[in-house]
């Protein structure tokens, strides 16, 4: 509605050529370009990916998206959650999981670029997602092995569970600033990656914290907590 007023006003007012062009182009207005991508032509097709991949499950799975949002927020869902879908290997899981390992490697290589740690390209991007993947891999093994040497099994499955839980809320949380970083040149790329790291340590520090704070109520879990909050 404001828009046909204006389009009238103008109509109705004799304004010259040139007032019309400062009206339509303000001086003042100088938008910033869009980062070019320098050879790294793999950042739009892995951030391609990861945007293709939560559409889809916004679509198909858009029920199960709000439960494991809600199983992030309140501690209490994700029993719930764990029963009704527990398997890794379901497609949300499947999905969520890729995602945080596409999006937490490319933030960690945006991270190492800018602080000139790692000047490779693809190449050292394929080495942090190796070594995430690795680290998580070498994770959930040894919490089944410490859930098998205090005979908790179950507990140890749900501990993976949470683990998982909230690597998928990560993924989600990093793919606005590593878009950000990669093609918003409106915003600083230091304050865009230390925003990055702050939340990322911030999500691992509740994970931590609310295991641990579950364990304490249950002696028999205590000690399996313990271990894996020191590790």
């Amino acid at each position: 509605m404001h828009l046909f007023v204006f389009i009238r006003i103008l109509l109705q007012t004799k304004i010259s050529e040139g007032e019309l062009h400062g009206i339509l182009f303000p001086k003042h207005f100088n938008p910033a370009p869009l980062a070019s991508a320098e050879g790294n032509v793999w950042i739009p097709i892995v951030l391609f990916t990861s945007f293709t991949l939560l559409v889809i499950l916004h679509v198909f799975e858009r029920r199960k998206f709000v439960l494991l949002f809600n199983g992030f927020i309140n501690a209490s869902s994700v029993n719930i959650i764990y029963r009704e879908e527990y398997s890794i290997t379901s497609r949300i899981s499947l999905l969520l999981l890729l995602n945080y390992l596409l999006i937490s490697a490319l933030f960690s290589w945006q991270v190492a670029l800018h602080f000139g740690i790692l000047n490779h390209g693809f190449g050292g991007y394929a080495l942090l997602l190796g070594i995430l993947f690795l680290v998580y891999l070498v994770k959930i093994i040894a919490t089944k092995i410490l859930g098998g040497i205090f005979q908790i099994k179950e507990t140890a499955s749900e501990y993976v569970y949470n683990i998982l839980l909230f690597n998928k809320a990560i993924g989600l949380i990093l793919f606005p600033i590593c878009l950000l970083i990669a093609y918003g040149r409106q915003f600083s790329p230091e304050t865009l990656i230390w925003t990055g790291s702050i939340l990322w340590a911030l999500m691992l520090t509740y994970r931590l914290l609310r295991a641990f704070l579950l364990g304490i109520p249950n002696s028999s879990v205590f000690p399996f907590y313990i271990i894996l909050y020191l590790c």
